[in-house]
Order: C-alpha cells, then structure tokens, then sequence
C-alpha cells in the first residue's frame, strides 16, 4: 500500500479535487460518531490507483440522501441500517438504486443489528454489493473491501462511459441513415418533409 495521505473532511471543507487525480469520495452512514471515526482512522494512509479517500459524514438516512446530491459522483456508500428510523439505511439505499437510479455506485450494508435486517433478506430485496455486521468489519478487511468497492466502481464508471459513447454513435448513424434514406427518395432534409428536391421552396412549406 503506498504511503500517501487521507484526506478527513468536515461538513464545510471544500470538496473540491486536489492534484491531478483527485480523490475517491467515500460515505460514511451511521449515527454513531465513533463509527466515523474508527473508519477514518482504519484508513490512514489508504491509497488506490494513486488517489487519495475524500471521506462524507452523514449521520441519518436524510442527510446521507441531501450530501449525495451534493455529490453524486460519490463511489462508496458505507451504510448503517438503523438511525433515525428502523430502516432508515434501507430507504436510504432503495431511494439511490430505485429513485436516482444510481447502479454504480458500490453501497455496504454495515449493521450493528443484524437480527432487525438479515443478511438474506437483504441482499435479495435491495441491490447492495457487501453485508457485514459492525463487529466483523475490523482493519484489514475494511481495507480489502474499500479496494475492491473502488476497483468495481472504477471499472463501472468507465463501462458506462463507453456504453453513452457507443449509444451516441448509434444515434448518430441512425440520423445518418435517415438522411441518407430522404435523399434516396428525392427529397431534401434541409427542406420541408416530403417536399422533392428538384422542386423549388418558396418562402414557406406548400400544404
């Protein structure tokens, strides 16, 4: 693991990049501080593909939905069950995979109850990627999952990039081709629909 720097942030430190690679935005979603800050300690000096952790303190379902609209480029949504509701972790995970229709990024389910939200009731109902409860969750694999959230993110991201670019091209061809089909017909694309081109357009469309 290299040796470079995490970076801690509060609620009203800026958010903006820094160096040419910026930082991986990480949300913590517990309503227990020391949660928090066992996280953030545990990843002291944590670096992936040569960036930084930025890390994101919400403390409620709520304020998680109101900072990842602040920060929807957010790639690892570390999530508690049970904070101001029941479920509020749960509704806080099906409002950004089934209101934003966010599939990218990586949401971990970390419960300090796991009786209130098992495990297999919750990988089916809910797309998450990993379930732990909060005591199994120590160092070294809070470090393995971060890797492994960040790589997966990293590689979804760059997927659908390439999936917008393709569905442009195909866009693109699509008009092409039916540009090409109007001229096969005599007509002219820059005309009026259906007008031939050879006949001459006055000031406006003849019905």
């Amino acid at each position: 693991m290299d040796d470079g720097p995490v970076v801690f942030i509060k609620d009203n430190d800026s958010l903006n990049p820094e160096g040419p690679e910026g930082f991986w935005k990480v949300m913590v979603v517990d309503d227990e501080k020391s949660i928090h800050d066992i996280t953030m300690t545990s990843l002291k000096g944590f670096m992936f593909e040569g960036r930084g952790v930025k890390f994101l303190n919400a403390f409620s379902g709520q304020e998680a939905a109101a900072l990842f609209h602040l920060h929807p480029d957010t790639a690892l949504l570390i999530v508690d069950v049970v904070m101001e509701t029941q479920d509020a972790g749960l509704d806080f995970v099906h409002y950004i995979r089934e209101k934003l229709k966010n599939h990218v990024v990586q949401i971990v389910i970390r419960t300090g109850q796991p009786g209130l939200a098992p495990e297999s009731d919750v990988i089916s109902k809910y797309q998450i990627n990993a379930y732990y409860s909060k005591t199994e969750l120590r160092v070294q694999k809070l470090i393995s999952l971060f890797i492994t959230s960040l790589r997966t993110f990293d590689i979804s991201v760059k997927l659908e990039a390439e999936l917008e670019k393709r569905r442009e091209a195909e866009q693109e061809l699509i008009s092409l081709n039916k540009t090409l089909e109007k001229k096969s017909r005599g007509e002219d694309p820059a005309a009026c629909p259906g007008q031939p081109v050879e006949k001459p357009v006055p000031g406006q469309c003849e019905p």
